[in-house]
């Protein structure tokens, strides 16, 4: 059967190897704090996740959609690597198929500078022979 193992494996980073659902959150959360605005719980803000951010603004801060977006993304940049959590047993899944010597590769939506420094942050840039993001 190992000669049924595939030469390489790609994944996408958030929701797949990464856990950022909560991150997001934080973020919102952070946003809507420094707007004035009231936090929300995990399960208010699930209707929202896997959305398009333009839609998300809109939705979340309506007229203060341009200025929430900047609060977010500073938030992000302050903390995407402090902040961010692997999927409970990704580095375990990682681990083993670079043991089998199947090369492993990411493609993601999400810029490339900010998946390879999570992937430091992780320990887990050793898996990786690719990394393509925007």
């Amino acid at each position: 059967m190992v000669d049924q193992l595939p030469k390489a494996i790609f994944f996408d980073w958030d929701g797949t190897l990464a856990d950022s659902f909560s991150f997001i959150q934080s973020a919102h959360n952070h946003t809507l704090d420094i707007l004035g605005l009231e936090s929300r719980s995990s399960d208010w803000f699930r209707m929202y996740f896997g959305q398009s951010r333009d839609f998300i603004y809109r939705d979340i801060y309506a007229e203060r959609a341009a200025e929430a977006q900047k609060c977010f993304e500073a938030f992000v940049v302050a903390h995407h690597t402090d902040l961010l959590e692997p999927l409970s047993g990704a580095g375990s899944l990682l681990q083993t198929a670079q043991e089998l010597g199947v090369s492993l590769g990411v493609v993601s939506n999400k810029r490339s500078d900010f998946i390879a420094a999570e992937m430091k942050a992780f320990g887990w840039e050793m898996y990786f022979s690719s990394l393509v993001g925007a």
